[in-house]
Order: structure tokens, then sequence, then C-alpha cells
């Protein structure tokens, strides 16, 4: 079985401050456009609100998409081991 790929620290560090950029960029422009030109800059309270509900949807997203995976897996063991049950309640019920 071939090993997943994992980044390095280095490669998500670079990666978090591309994104932080970007994100933070964008904080800007939408706040500015949304409450008028230069809100942001002397509102930096706005920009971190922003910055912080980014943070939270990211880690959602991130925590369903892992979390998917193994949460269908146990559904699916769950029910193999209720049909087993079932199985072993019906003969131990025959005798």
């Amino acid at each position: 079985m071939e090993k997943e790929w994992v980044p390095g620290l280095e490669e998500l560090e670079a990666g978090a401050r591309v994104s932080a950029r970007k994100h933070l960029d964008s904080a800007v422009e939408d706040i500015d456009e949304k409450f008028g030109p230069g809100t942001a800059v002397r509102h930096p309270a706005l920009v971190a609100g922003y910055m912080q509900t980014i943070a939270a949807e990211h880690l959602a997203g991130m925590t369903k998409w892992y979390l998917g995976d193994h949460v269908r897996a146990l559904h699916a063991v769950s029910l193999q081991v209720k049909a087993t049950l079932s199985d072993l309640a019906d003969r131990l019920s025959e005798d």
C-alpha cells in the first residue's frame, strides 16, 4: 500500500501565508464595499472578525471532509454489527 503524502511544516506555513493574504485582501475589499471606502482600515476589528469567520468555516469544512469518511465507515460497521446481533438473537431464540 502506497503511503499518502502529507505536507511538511514548511509547506503548511507557506500555504497558510498565501491563504491569509488572500483572505485579508478579500476582507478589506468586502468590508469597504459594504460599509464604504476606508472602513476596514478604521475598524480593524471588522477585519479580525472576517478572518476569524473564514478560519472557522475552513476548519469546519476540513473537519467534515476528514471525519466524513470515518463516520461513513463507522456507520457501515454499526449496520453489520446490528445485522450480526439480530441473526444471533434469532438463532438463540430457536433453541
